[in-house]
């Protein structure tokens, strides 16, 4: 049985590097992780992630990316991808992504690791000026 999957993608401005460390030999690369099993952890408060992936880091010109206005010029962005079997599952009355952006609203982060954008808290902000996460949704398969 085939299954249709809806895919998304994230970008975050906050250091999610998957560097696969748990051991706290390396307290860097061990925040790095930490943060990124942090998304993992918010976004399967709903859901049962499929295809869970980290697609890695890039520096980017901000005018090309959806965050919020307190970030501008050439900064390090952070991108993952995952699936889900229900479409609209994150959907609210007025906002296609409202229950994403509700559960990682204030969640707390690790900075002073590799990002270039820091917020005014160590916290991920899915929505207002300072916005540092978001998503799009990509063509169901």
């Amino acid at each position: 049985m085939n299954m249709l999957l809806y895919r998304y993608r994230g970008f975050t401005l906050v250091d999610i590097t998957n560097t696969n460390v748990t051991a706290p030999t390396d307290q860097f690369k061990r925040n790095q992780q930490r943060n990124w099993e942090t998304v993992q952890q918010i976004l399967s408060l709903r859901v049962q992630l499929i295809d869970f992936k980290y697609l890695g880091c890039t520096t980017c010109d901000l005018q090309k990316f959806s965050f919020g206005i307190n970030y501008s010029g050439m900064h390090n962005v952070w991108n993952f991808e995952f699936a889900v079997e229900h479409d609209g599952i994150f959907s609210t009355d007025i906002d296609r992504y409202g229950s994403l952006k509700d559960d990682f609203k204030i969640t707390p982060i690790i900075l002073n690791l590799s990002e270039t954008a820091k917020p005014t808290l160590p916290l991920f902000y899915a929505s207002g000026p300072e916005k540092n996460i978001y998503f799009i949704a990509q063509k169901p398969e």
